[in-house]
């Protein structure tokens, strides 16, 4: 039996107490404060379960603003892609209005004007940003997504006479530094040298024993440090005595600017330098101020010798054929500048006749500048301007050499096409007398005449080499340089959603089928050429007089004898039909090494009559509204690349011309057909029930499909239907590609109103396709949007319920905290009456 003391119960009572106040304690804090416990310690379950709560509301939080922010991005695009639609609206207009073949020239100019409006606007809703970064760019949110390049193209089945090369030429922009960069110590600051508005940044050299090379690459390095904002490239050149030597030789201590990317291909951005420093750059006297825009031909000379240079008399100087009648007089105490400065003023007395401008930069350079190409000739070697022709850098060759000079040469449509726009549609004619200078020059007319289509110059030198400048800088293309990914946002534990939408993607589609139609029916006559059964007979002493060859009613004369040789005849003849060929509307070429093959530059009918001399062309002579189709060669007509021909001459049907239409029709799709197996690409006749007219129609599945002709012959028997050389219907939807293509159409068409069928039909089929693309993107965004939003309601419900169960973790009820703190309260309060008690206690209350 245990024996229980009074010292024991009042140290059992005094326990009592201290509980009963720390149970008040804790409920007056729980009621304070809010929560059920602040240690980890005093609830160790509730802590585990709470911070599993509290990870689960921060994932939620996460996927709600990812959503948020792709439910933004995405309703932006939606909206920039909302205005696109309108554009696309706006062209689809335009295409059904240029239609019209009663529209003049005037109002065409106007249509393709405000497609080439369009197109910027275009290519700045594209380039639209949210947030600061490029809706459109996929990964690359920070640049720009789409580059509109303002390009010199070359098109045409002529190249190879002019000497021209088919491509996508960029205009290269070169500036050289005034002198080499020196050795030893030098600085740059914040501010003293600027690319293109680009502040290239401060550095120091301070080792006073470094090489000039060894600087000139140091600043190099420094400027291709903003390469990618500059879209400016620099190298280190040999530049010894103020003249630059081939890139790689020693020592490289001079520096070049050229307007080319990191990756070295055109930028397309002009070269603008400047700066708080220039002409000396931290004691480097190595840049001077530039501003070389993109549609400039410009030459710097070299630095101008001070002092008495010998004096040009008036009338030495020739710029553009234009010769400058006023003397040059250079005094013994000029300034290499000042010296300069007598070239520039001289010069600039006849810029208003030769559209060229001089100026110099305050160091002995001169520096020439016009908007198209231009030639000096005269000039003596003390001035320092190279007598020859000066046009843009491309990025690439462009021209080879000399417009051929041999044979007889007629230039119709599809020849030459610039930047889009056909240069012949109306023929232009050489025989075989004419030199290459005399050619060139007539095309350099041509080409300038169309240089407010093309927004192209050319000129010509001495030896019949064309040159070109971008006077008027055209959009040639939109190029898409973003990322094809998109970014993506996660918005659940295994779920994904895109952030934006990526350009390539969001101005673009595929098209299930390709399919091309010929733009107009096939003539009921026959396609209008003809062909040699056999090779020439004339002999020896035979001429052609009047009414001997007769094409379309006008005598084809050959006064002269003709030699009895087949091959020299044969050309002989044809020079002579091609000098009538402006008239005839028929031009001739050799048909094998000594027949004649006649072509209708128009694609229409001709009428070939012959009497004496003239059966012995071996053609035989047609009576009126009766033509041929003439037999296309191999290698006369190309698809996807691959060679068509040859097809075999069709006869006219005049007694039934239905039927003569349907043999032409059924000539041209069996050949393709026989090749589709390789060019992917099958013909089918189309046949009109109502109007009974007859067209081709070409269709892929999966590929593009692209028509190119190699001569005249099988080139105006293409345009007679509708097929025009050198188009392309590519399976990728591209508005840009849609609006460029139909603003080409609508220039050519200023020329020939013809074209005005294959604008409705080809080009408006392109801007629908391109408008009902745009308009499934929006879809697409709608149904992204709608899953961001039940992202965000699931989000906020979730936290909801993740809330109230983590407030049941850690919040007090403070309806059951005060109950307890008022049961505490009593219990404190009877623990200090049982100690009281028993304070009181003696031995006399045992006994």
């Amino acid at each position: 039996m245990i024996r229980i003391t009074q010292q024991m119960l009042q140290r059992n009572s005094l326990s009592q107490i201290q509980a009963r106040q720390n149970d008040l304690f804790v409920g007056q804090k729980q009621i304070s404060s809010g929560f059920r416990f602040d240690k980890p310690s005093e609830d160790p379950t509730a802590t585990g379960i709470s911070l599993d709560l509290r990870k689960a509301i921060a994932f939620q939080e996460r996927i709600g603003s990812n959503a948020n922010t792709a439910h933004d991005f995405n309703l932006q695009a939606d909206n920039e892609l909302s205005f696109a639609g309108e554009v696309l609206q706006r062209v689809r207009e335009l295409a059904i209005r240029s239609a019209d073949e009663t529209l003049n020239q005037q109002q065409l100019d106007g249509i393709s004007a405000e497609l080439e409006g369009l197109l910027e606007r275009l290519s700045d809703i594209g380039n639209a940003t949210h947030e600061g970064n490029f809706i459109f760019g996929g990964y690359q949110s920070a640049k720009a997504p789409f580059k509109p390049e303002k390009n010199l193209v070359l098109e045409g089945t002529a190249l190879t006479e002019l000497n021209l090369n088919r491509g996508n030429f960029s205009t290269r922009l070169e500036t050289r530094s005034m002198t080499t960069v020196p050795a030893g110590s030098f600085s740059l600051n914040g501010g003293d040298l600027l690319i293109n508005g680009v502040d290239i940044g401060s550095f120091s050299v301070i080792e006073p024993t470094r090489s000039a090379a060894d600087n000139a690459q140091a600043l190099v390095e420094r400027i291709n440090a903003k390469t990618v904002e500059t879209g400016v490239t620099a190298r280190a050149v040999n530049f010894p005595n103020g003249t630059f030597a081939a890139p790689g030789a020693a020592p490289l201590t001079g520096i070049v600017l050229v307007n080319l990317d990191k990756n070295g291909t055109p930028s397309n951005k002009p070269i603008q330098v400047s700066g708080q420093g220039i002409p000396g750059v931290g004691g480097l006297n190595v840049f001077r101020n530039e501003n070389l825009a993109l549609s400039d031909t410009r030459f710097t000379s070299q630095r101008l010798a001070a002092g008495a240079l010998p004096n040009v008399p008036a009338g030495t100087l020739t710029i553009n054929g234009v010769t400058l009648n006023t003397a040059m007089t250079f005094n013994a105490a000029n300034t290499a500048e000042q010296n300069a400065q007598v070239i520039a003023t001289a010069i600039n007395t006849i810029s208003n006749q030769t559209a060229l401008y001089a100026k110099t930069d305050g160091n002995g350079f001169v520096t020439l500048q016009s908007q198209q190409p231009f030639e000096i000739a005269g000039a003596p070697a003390q001035i320092n301007l190279p007598n020859q022709v000066y046009e843009q850098t491309r990025s690439a060759t462009a021209v080879n050499g000399a417009v051929a000079a041999a044979g007889a040469l007629t230039l119709s449509k599809g020849s030459l096409v610039l930047n889009g726009v056909d240069i012949f549609s109306t023929p232009l004619t050489f025989d075989a007398t004419l030199t290459a200078p005399q050619r060139a020059r007539q095309i350099v007319t041509a080409i300038n005449n169309r240089s407010t289509d093309t927004g192209i110059r050319a000129s010509t030198d001495a030896t019949g080499r064309l040159y070109f400048s971008n006077g008027d800088q055209r959009i040639t293309d939109v190029v898409y340089q973003g990322d094809s990914g998109e970014n993506l946002a996660q918005i659940g534990r295994q779920e994904l959603l895109p952030l934006n939408m990526s350009g390539d993607e969001a101005f673009s589609g595929q098209r299930e089928q390709t399919r091309l139609l010929s733009g107009r029916d096939i003539p009921a006559a026959g396609l209008g050429s003809a062909v040699s059964g056999a090779p020439v007979t004339f002999l020896a002493g035979d001429s052609l007089a009047a009414g001997e060859l007769m094409l379309n009613g006008t005598n084809i004369l050959v006064p002269g004898p003709l030699t009895g040789v087949p091959a020299a005849d044969a050309a002989t003849v044809i020079a002579a039909i091609n000098a009538q060929s402006g008239t005839t509307g028929v031009s001739a070429l050799a048909s094998g090494p000594s027949g004649i093959r006649l072509n209708s530059l128009t694609g229409s009918p001709f009428l070939l009559q012959t009497n004496g001399d003239g059966p012995k062309i071996q053609i035989p002579a047609t009576p009126a509204g009766v033509s041929y189709l003439n037999p296309i060669n191999a290698g006369d007509l190309l698809i996807n690349g691959v060679d068509i021909g040859p097809i075999a001459p069709v006869a006219a049907n005049p007694g039934n011309p239905p039927q003569n239409m349907i043999d032409v029709a059924d000539a041209l799709v069996n050949a393709i057909n026989a090749q589709a197996a390789t060019t992917g690409v099958r013909g089918e006749r189309i046949t009109d029930p109502t109007t009974g007219g007859t067209r081709v129609l070409l269709s892929a599945s999966g590929q593009d499909i692209r028509v190119d002709t190699n001569n005249p012959v099988a080139n105006a028997i293409f345009n007679a239907i509708g097929l025009q050389t050198g188009t392309v219907i590519r399976q990728k939807i591209d508005a840009f590609d849609a609006v460029i293509r139909l603003r080409d159409q609508v220039i050519n068409g200023k020329t020939g109103r013809d074209a005005a069928l294959t604008i409705s039909i080809q080009n408006l089929r392109e801007v629908d396709d391109a408008f009902t693309a745009l308009t499934g993107r929006r879809v697409e965004l709608g149904v992204r949007g709608q899953r961001a939003e039940l992202v965000e309601n699931r989000v906020a419900q979730t936290k909801e319920v993740l809330g109230s169960q983590l407030a049941e973790q850690r919040e007090t009820d403070l309806t059951e905290a005060i109950s307890r703190l008022t049961l505490n309260e009593t219990a404190l309060q009877a623990a200090y009456n049982v100690t009281q008690r028993l304070a009181n206690l003696s031995l006399l209350n045992f006994i």
